[in-house]
């Protein structure tokens, strides 16, 4: 029935391991009110505890959990004998919805969902209990009418929610060219009220919310007002101002806010820091390294220098570190004599700065590139690591630190791995492959 649409959201993914079981993690909490939480990235996506995670499936928006001490998947379910086949009853699997973004928020998931009736489709948010026991409907935010509608969409990839404020960003694609429709809904959490940031809901002049984030009373988000042009915004959720913050031009959307007022961000492709300050105005550049050489020996014994450039594209801040992801690097490939091709492989390193913007650490997060290999199997690395997402996945439990990967040619393909930011600090770059999907 729901073949119709089309959800172009790429929610974290990961891959669905063989053994479903039908029990899961016994926390009932659907009769615990909403707690009014500042909003946690990590908790978008792939939901992170510290005795596993829980997901939506790329391919069959299904709900799982993922068990780090077992190493079983199973359906977010405890029905007794369900078999999660898309029944009414199952909460994981259940066929009258299309479960599209997920979050963790207040002792519960929350998730967006469309339900298509014979003429219309119907955007929901369920809550739904860490056991899979309970999947409730709590507020039908929109109503769309079938006519000339042939897909549903969204603009942003993570379930925004801070302080009991929920943000969803639409996209709605009509017949013919041209005939794309954004809008942004507008869901408090506490009363269920609904309201959208534009006079039509729908329309295609509208633009559409990215990249948000939240802190104290402020909203931030990003709007693409060009195809070359993204400008960051905050909005205040009582006195509902919005004011825009002058980056610089090449700001791509990676940020991150210090306070209300001051934030930083890297340039699109770019090896700079930048700090605004919105009382002041000013935007003080930061330079970021992020090249090394590697000496390199084909099958034949003949050297070759390899010198390895990169561009940051992913930042996060824990309240006390930068953690700077970079993508790609490309690939300056010589030989001793000076001649040589440019390769692009995927690479993958995250770098770890202090306050200051000084460089402390950093780790290959990619195992392949940290044992000797002969010269032919260099390509072969295409195949791995590589921020799909523009933002870093990284959560915190304490000085544990766990991170998320994943693959250039597999989006639904991940890499979680477990690091100690005490070791990393202290020049021991080790971390542990908590979960890996083979090539």
């Amino acid at each position: 029935m729901k073949k119709a649409i089309v959800l172009g959201l790429t929610v974290l993914g990961l891959l669905c391991l063989a053994g479903c079981k039908k029990e899961a993690p016994k926390e009932s909490v659907l009769s615990v009110a909403v707690l009014p939480e500042d909003y946690k990235r990590e908790t978008g996506g792939m939901m992170l505890t510290e005795q596993g995670y829980y997901y939506c499936s790329m391919e069959n928006r299904d709900l799982h959990y993922y068990d780090f001490a077992t190493g079983t998947d199973m359906y977010l379910c405890n029905k007794p004998e369900c078999k999660h086949d898309g029944n009414k009853f199952c909460v994981a699997t259940n066929d009258k919805y299309r479960i599209d973004r997920v979050c963790l928020y207040g002792g519960r998931i929350f998730a967006t969902a469309v339900e298509e009736t014979d003429t219309a489709y119907l955007f929901k948010v369920l809550q739904i209990a860490l056991d899979g026991s309970e999947m409730n409907e709590f507020v039908t935010y929109y109503t769309l009418e079938k006519t000339g509608i042939t897909t549903v969409e969204y603009a942003d990839d993570r379930l925004f929610i801070h302080r009991n404020r929920m943000v969803i960003p639409m996209q709605v694609n009509g017949q013919g060219e041209d005939t794309t429709y954004y809008g942004t809904a507008w869901v408090n959490l506490d009363t269920k009220e609904v309201s959208y940031s534009d006079e039509e809901v729908l329309s295609k002049e509208n633009i559409a919310l990215t990249h948000m984030d939240g802190f104290g009373e402020y909203i931030f988000y990003c709007k693409q007002v060009t195809k070359k042009k993204m400008e960051l915004y905050r909005y205040h959720m009582t006195d509902g101002t919005e004011e825009a913050f002058k980056l610089t031009t090449s700001f791509g959307g990676q940020y991150e806010p210090l306070d209300e007022n001051t934030v930083v961000y890297i340039r699109k492709n770019g090896r700079t820091f930048f700090v605004y300050d919105h009382t002041t105005g000013n935007n003080e550049e930061k330079q970021l390294t992020f090249t090394f050489t590697e000496h390199l020996h084909d099958q034949y014994g003949e050297e070759h220098i390899s010198v390895y450039e990169s561009d940051a594209v992913g930042l996060r801040y824990d309240g006390t570190y930068f953690y700077v992801a970079d993508k790609s690097y490309l690939r300056k490939d010589k030989k001793a004599d000076g001649s040589g091709e440019k390769i692009i492989i995927g690479n993958s390193y995250l770098h770890v700065f202090d306050g200051n913007y000084k460089k402390l650490a950093e780790m290959n997060v990619v195992e392949e590139l940290t044992r000797p290999r002969p010269w032919n199997e260099l390509m072969y690395l295409n195949k791995y690591l590589h921020h799909s997402d523009p933002n870093v996945h990284l959560y915190y439990f304490g000085d544990t630190v766990y991170g998320v990967w994943s693959k250039v040619e597999a989006k639904e393909g991940h890499y979680v791995v477990k690091f100690s930011r005490s070791d990393l600090l202290a020049g021991n770059p080790e971390y542990e492959l908590v979960l890996k999907e083979q090539p």
